[in-house]
């Protein structure tokens, strides 16, 4: 048996990864795991390794990381593995394959092949309450959205932050989601401006001020104020494209995309116009040293 994994959702592929070795090592032992990474092979290593029984071991699992990495060899591995032994079950984990290489195309007909991808909104809040659920715990799909937006697409943090909050109640309430849970600085940034252009800037100085009392880095703050600027005039201009086509053109994560687009919503061409003047005035006034950069920062949002 052979497989492939790919893909740029590590917590998927490394579930799944992890789910066929702990397959493997109840059945055999994991004495008979081997990993290698693509620079290491040579021919007389992928014979070795696809050939079946070792010293240690009558069953064999061999994983191989970084395939774009051999090469040398690459030709010779392709023709290999339709001569796996049935004793071996190769892994081949490439995150970043070129679907346009007759590699891919290779793979993709000859192997296993396993592909993850990045889960949108709606799919990781059903995520969260499957996860929640399979460990005994509750949590409504309000709540599920709620730890979603706090700690963002990251499967890895997500399923940590779960856990962390069973351990407190088995039921993970709003309460313990805004005791438990460090809300992205990104997320935090994009409320201030959320805020500010939803005529509520009381509201975003006190958020600002928080930040100030525990002691953040002003100027972060005003960079991650400046960047997100630039991503709603991007998804503002976008011109009726779909968020994907944004995203990947622009190089910008689909899930920022999405919650951008909802505040574009809330501004027209001579508004963006006057919020991508403030920010940049912003940009030059600390520059200039001339003033308490967190003392900038409250009147860039309350002229928003």
């Amino acid at each position: 048996m052979v497989y492939t994994l790919t893909g740029t959702n590590s917590f998927e592929l490394g579930s799944f990864l992890s789910q066929i070795k702990s397959d493997f090592m109840t059945k055999y032992s994991d004495d008979g795991i081997e990993n290698y990474t693509g620079d290491q092979l040579t021919p007389e290593l992928i014979t070795n390794a696809f050939g079946g029984v070792s010293l240690f071991s009558s069953n064999r699992m061999v994983v191989i990381r970084g395939l774009v990495e051999a090469k040398e060899v690459i030709d010779f591995l392709l023709n290999q593995i339709k001569t796996v032994s049935d004793e071996v079950t190769v892994v081949l984990i490439e995150p970043n394959l070129d679907k346009r290489t007759s590699l891919y195309k290779t793979l993709k007909k000859e192997t296993q092949f396993k592909e993850f991808g990045n889960l949108g909104e709606s799919e990781l809040v059903s995520w969260i309450q499957s996860e929640v659920k399979t460990s005994d715990g509750e949590i409504d799909s309000a709540n599920a959205r709620l730890l979603y937006e706090y700690c963002g697409p990251d499967q890895t943090r997500l399923s940590n932050e779960i856990q962390k909050l069973l351990a407190y109640d088995l039921t993970i309430a709003k309460e313990s989601i805004e005791l438990l849970v460090e809300r992205n600085t990104s997320d935090t940034i994009f409320e201030l401006l959320e805020l500010a252009m939803s005529d509520q800037s009381t509201k975003a100085v006190s958020k600002l001020l928080a930040l100030e009392a525990v002691h953040e880095d002003p100027f972060q703050i005003a960079s991650m104020l400046i960047w997100q600027t630039h991503i709603l005039a991007v998804v503002q201009t976008a011109n009726g494209l779909h968020e994907s086509e944004i995203s990947k053109i622009h190089k910008i994560n689909p899930y920022v995309v999405s919650k951008t687009k909802r505040l574009a919503t809330k501004s027209n061409t001579s508004r963006l116009r006057r919020i991508v003047d403030t920010v940049a005035n912003l940009d030059l006034t600390l520059k200039s040293n001339a003033y308490d950069p967190w003392r900038a920062l409250e009147q860039t949002l309350l002229s928003l």
